[in-house]
């Protein structure tokens, strides 16, 4: 298994976890419905939270600034294609299970942007999307401002 796109060997990957925090942007993608937003909640296929609701995202890259690399990850992930971010906090997690078999620890920036259109076009990494209320409870209890 390869990490990163292919970038990092899955061997090499898989050491890098067992030694350092990976560093992510994850994205609360929000839309107006009605009278009220709703949120893109994407099904994931990957450990960590494999088969869970959750938002997209995912590392950033050397020489890539955070900004740059949520831009990236939302067209990579879902097709949305906007320019607009606005921080919203961070927040660290500790996973037993990541998609390499080693317990992972993530250090996520999480931004925020809006959209019009309810379509998304998703990449491999995740099995389903819908469009949802509430942000899942996992991460409104660990988002810090």
């Amino acid at each position: 298994m390869e990490a990163l796109g292919g970038l990092v060997p899955g061997n090499l990957y898989r050491q890098f976890l067992e030694v350092l925090p990976v560093v992510c942007v994850d994205l609360i993608v929000k839309r107006w419905s009605g009278h009220n937003f709703k949120y893109l909640l994407i099904k994931r296929k990957e450990e960590p939270l494999k088969g869970e609701w959750w938002i997209p995202g995912g590392r950033i890259l050397k020489n890539e600034t955070a900004l740059q690399a949520a831009r990236r990850k939302l067209l990579v992930e879902t097709g949305l294609e906007v320019s607009d971010f606005l921080f919203r906090g961070y927040y660290e997690d500790f996973y037993e299970q990541s998609a390499f078999e080693v317990p992972c620890h993530s250090v996520s920036l999480v931004f925020q942007t809006e959209v019009k259109t309810t379509l998304v076009t998703l990449n491999g990494e995740s099995e389903a999307y819908t469009w949802h209320w509430d942000l899942p409870e996992r991460l409104t209890k660990r988002l810090k401002v």
